[in-house]
């Protein structure tokens, strides 16, 4: 109530302040603490949006038990939907020797660099949501970094299957 009021409020005691906490100060805070998983959303409906761009449903199902199955050790059956499965098996399905030759064009670039790339974003995501370590600002900036390479292979897609379709 008291930052309603008086758009701010004292930090400290009457005898010793501390500072003022401002409107701006909490949102700079939200910022620094919330943008790093909205950018971690973004990438993985990326991802899922170039997956589905690049493999039918049923393709889909065959490359997931082609490429997962092996890292489930026959624990468990491999997920087939995007929505089950997990960072690593999505980097696992692009990078795959048998699956990367449908996701070529689309993420240009070699299948390591690809790989790579899916890895350090996974590093990182790992340690977010699993709270192991503070996210850096060099972190952000290679998700945002991440990110704006998805979303443009996203818009490259969009304007090849408008062209595509006009043709």
């Amino acid at each position: 109530d008291s930052m309603d009021r008086d758009n701010g409020v004292l930090i400290g005691t009457p005898d010793h302040l501390i500072g003022i906490l401002t409107p701006m100060d909490i949102l700079r805070y939200l910022d620094r603490v919330a943008s790093p998983f909205v950018m971690m959303s973004e990438i993985e409906l990326a991802l899922r949006m170039l997956i589905r761009l690049s493999l039918s449903d049923a393709d889909l199902t065959l490359a997931a038990k082609n490429c997962l199955t092996g890292a489930y050790g026959g624990e468990r059956e491999a997920p087939e939907t995007l929505e089950d499965m997990t960072f690593e098996n999505y980097r696992s399905l692009i990078s795959h020797g048998e699956t990367w030759p449908r996701f070529e064009k689309l993420f240009g670039g070699t299948r390591p660099r690809t790989s790579a790339r899916l890895k350090e974003i996974s590093a990182i995501r790992n340690d977010l949501f699993h709270f192991k370590r503070e996210i850096t600002e060099n972190d952000r900036q290679t998700l945002a970094d991440h990110r704006n390479w998805l979303l443009s292979k996203i818009k490259q897609a969009n304007g090849l299957h408008a062209t595509e379709a006009t043709l």
